[in-house]
């Protein structure tokens, strides 16, 4: 059994320790996936222990010799995902898109919203002061930069 449980807080950018909780998450999906690929069935316990907050979850591994196709390509998917912040327009076909999505995420007690067109403009203004506030905070700043 392997136990998953720390992440360094970052107090001016992520107070609360949210962000955290969803990059552990992302990892946590990453890790089952890069397992499943090299044959290994992951059972995960999420939150297994309430005295201990910081232990975020417990892994048992068992052989899988036929794992399914598609966590082999989700594998593979992961050395070419990245991140990028910029503006995006909505993907052609967007209602299929959102059907797909929804029944990707259901089986995870998960939920997809779409923001509708009259919330967007307020979404960008506010994300825009936000970056305006940022911009001169340095302990922000400092905690963004790269580790050296």
């Amino acid at each position: 059994m392997t136990r998953i449980g720390s992440w360094r807080q970052l107090a001016a950018a992520d107070p609360t320790g949210r962000q955290a909780m969803i990059s552990c998450g992302a990892v946590l999906h990453h890790v089952r996936t890069a397992f499943a690929a090299a044959h290994w069935h992951t059972a995960v316990t999420r939150l297994p222990d309430p005295d201990r907050p910081e232990l975020l979850a417990e892994i048992e591994f068992e052989p899988w010799p036929e794992p399914p196709i598609g966590e082999l390509r989700r594998a593979e998917a992961i050395d070419r995902r990245y991140t990028d912040r910029l503006p995006m327009q909505a993907p052609i076909g967007l209602t299929s898109v959102v059907s797909t999505l929804d029944k990707l995420v259901a089986p995870h007690d998960l939920s997809l919203d779409v923001l509708t067109d009259e919330v967007r403009p307020r979404l960008a203004l506010v994300s825009e002061q936000s970056g305006a506030l940022r911009r001169y905070d340095m302990e922000y700043q400092a905690e963004c930069r790269p580790a050296r």
